[in-house]
């Protein structure tokens, strides 16, 4: 089985079992899948943060850090929450080891001054936190890891940019509460892209 999440890290050698998943062309169970998600969201209080943009814009150092930093805090706190769907099937086991894995490794490698990579896996997930804060109640959190790759700006395409994936989508229909969302835009990858594009033409035109 690959890592489901590159980070500066191994995946647990005893963690490679995988159920069979909904397929992509299920599309009913994918967003049951959604909406059962912010049901249990909305049960449980956690509030959701989706973190939105395309590849290299700093999403998954951002949230790692983030989560690091509050693990590190004295006196303060987070842990990672139970499931917010059934672990029984392939789906809900697999988004669950991912939470999981970013939890325990990727933030790990952010505390350790580890250079983050880019995150790679089949599907969204949101990683529940419970955070408790110096002297208040614990507050529930869910954050949305996502691969950038998916949300490529499209040249040839109608829409330009791509949609959410049907599961994420049937979230933010189906819990009605708010949600933030956090868009990482790639203005500061500018000179980082500038040594990685063919021309400054080419890049000056994905910076548009």
């Amino acid at each position: 089985a690959q890592p489901i999440i590159s980070a500066g890290f191994q995946k647990p050698l005893n963690d490679t079992v995988i159920k069979p998943i909904v397929t992509g062309d299920n599309h009913a169970a994918i967003k049951g899948k959604g909406q059962l998600i912010a049901k249990r969201m909305l049960e449980q209080g956690y509030h959701p943060v989706i973190f939105v943009g395309s590849s290299r814009t700093g999403k998954t150092a951002v949230l790692s850090s983030l989560i690091a930093l509050l693990k590190t805090i004295p006196g303060a706190g987070v842990s990672l929450g139970q499931p917010l769907i059934d672990v029984t099937d392939g789906y809900g086991e697999e988004v669950y080891r991912s939470a999981k894995t970013y939890f325990n490794h990727a933030v790990q490698a952010v505390i350790d001054g580890t250079a983050q990579q880019a995150t790679t896996q089949r599907y969204p997930f949101f990683i529940p936190l419970e955070v408790s804060p110096l002297g208040k109640s614990v507050q529930r959190f869910a954050f949305l890891e996502i691969n950038g790759e998916w949300y490529q700006a499209k040249e040839d395409s109608v829409d330009y940019f791509p949609e959410f994936q049907e599961e994420i989508e049937a979230v933010m229909r189906h819990y009605d509460k708010p949600i933030t969302v956090l868009y990482t835009a790639p203005l500061t990858q500018n000179d980082v892209r500038s040594s990685q594009q063919s021309s400054q033409v080419e890049n000056d035109a994905r910076m548009r």
